[in-house]
């Protein structure tokens, strides 16, 4: 973890707690007036680091906002360099002043490191809604932190499946559905694949990331929360569901040989773009909605078939329809003037899908048109519609809550030991071992 955060989180942290900011946790703080009037509106500044289209979307979604709540206006401060760690930065400091910052985006983690430590405001003021709603009725992100929601999904990331719908076709094979299973994607590889040598294309590629998600994606699939850890003090290097998966992938790769093979990718520094857009393989296995984007990309990979997408396939028996996504959520500064009427309003804007909309929304029952809408931005023509809309029914996406000081240095020991694995260097037993000694050592220095 970066030092200057764990000062600045330690600084905030003691600003609450001895008295800066004191009202006790889960109790709002000391407010200005909470109802605004026509001639007398208040003003809730909200912290995005947003900028162009999306910027535009969220002026939209404040204008209707404004119009059916006269007594309240909605002012935007951003960054204006658009990047995230900018408007954390930007946010760690008006809140250790006391400022009276109402609204924040933030990413998943600092969602969560932030909400751990007390510097939201709980959300139990607006849930159940109005309408008798509570959070779980309207969204399929789960935020709650020691019992308490601290925000609402504003956006989410999602892991699919994509697939080139010519060769599948060809292949005989129908689009996958939420009910196959990765058993199931075995088989797809296998038909999918044919060739020799240079000539030769794969069922599937899966590349070699720093953060080596394609190595534990079923611990993704069968527990909620961080994959790689039990809890913030316990890494779970040694589940056997783990070591379960890195076999199925060494499997694909050196044995049935329908997945490009880890060292190529590695030594060779291949693309998974390339492969893909070129039909040098036929799947893209646990991508995120940036695919959708290359897939546009004429000018830059020129191709002639449809792209099909479906939701992850389960693991073993494991849940249908999870899906590993990144999440940015909205909250409510503890040190907010208006935390209720701010936390009325990002609950209204994370259900918000009007026509310019650029974020896939966590919130269930979302319009198909909407999600292929904002997936495509419009360009269909690439793409197999239907399997976009049945991609997003009844998915749940898991997100990590949990993010132990020491997460880095286990992310790159597995990263580690799972390559050595893969290019054959060590056995399935060596490589667990190795990982869980080696995590043993850093979670006790």
């Amino acid at each position: 973890m970066n030092v200057k955060r764990i000062v600045t989180m330690g600084v905030l942290l003691a600003a609450f707690t001895t008295g800066l900011f004191a009202n006790g946790q889960n109790e709002a703080p000391v407010t200005k007036a909470q109802e605004g009037t026509i001639e007398n509106p208040i003003t809730l500044r909200f912290l995005t680091w947003e900028t162009n289209t999306t910027l535009d979307y969220y002026n939209e979604v404040i204008a209707g906002y404004e119009k059916t709540h006269p007594g309240i206006k909605i002012k935007i401060e951003k960054v204006e360099s658009g990047k995230a760690d900018d408007a954390t930065k930007k946010m760690d400091l008006l809140m250790l002043a006391g400022d009276d910052l109402d609204i924040v985006q933030c990413t998943g983690n600092i969602y969560a490191s932030h909400a751990k430590q007390g510097l939201f405001y709980p959300l139990d003021s607006v849930f159940p809604t109005e309408n008798g709603k509570t959070y779980e009725d309207i969204f399929n992100v789960d935020t709650k932190i020691d019992g308490h929601y601290y925000g609402v999904p504003n956006g989410v990331l999602p892991s699919i499946m994509f697939f080139n719908k010519d060769a599948l076709d060809k292949a005989g094979l129908s689009i996958p559905t939420a009910d196959w299973t990765w058993d199931g994607f075995r088989e797809y590889n296998k038909k999918l694949t044919y060739g020799e040598g240079n000539n030769k294309v794969y069922g599937s590629f899966m590349p070699t990331w720093s953060d080596p998600v394609h190595s534990y994606i079923a611990m993704n699939e069968t527990k909620k929360d961080n994959p790689l850890f039990y809890d913030e003090n316990t890494p779970c290097l040694g589940d056997e569901t783990l070591k379960n998966w890195l076999q199925f992938r060494y499997t694909l790769e050196n044995v049935d040989k329908t997945q490009v093979p880890y060292y190529e990718v590695k030594s060779m520094n291949l693309s998974y773009k390339d492969y893909f857009m070129t039909g040098k393989c036929n799947i893209l296995p646990v991508f995120g909605p940036w695919i959708f984007g290359v897939v546009s990309d004429h000018t830059n990979f020129p191709h002639d078939f449809k792209v099909a997408v479906s939701p992850l396939p389960a693991w073993k028996d494991g849940p249908k329809g999870w899906t590993r996504a990144g999440v940015e959520t909205l909250a409510v500064s503890k040190t907010a003037a208006h935390p209720k009427e701010a936390a009325k309003f990002i609950l209204y804007m994370a259900q918000n899908t009007s026509g310019s909309c650029t974020k896939i929304r966590g919130v269930k029952n979302l319009n198909s048109d909407d999600i292929v809408r904002i997936l495509t931005h419009g360009n269909t023509k690439d793409f197999d519609v239907e399997s976009i809309k049945n991609t997003f029914k009844n998915i749940f996406y898991n997100i990590t809550l949990t993010i132990p000081e020491q997460e880095p240095e286990i992310l790159r020991l597995f990263y580690e030991e799972q390559e050595k694995y893969l290019v054959g260097g060590e056995t399935i037993e060596e490589c667990q071992a190795n990982m869980v000694n080696r995590a043993q050592i850093i979670m006790e220095d």
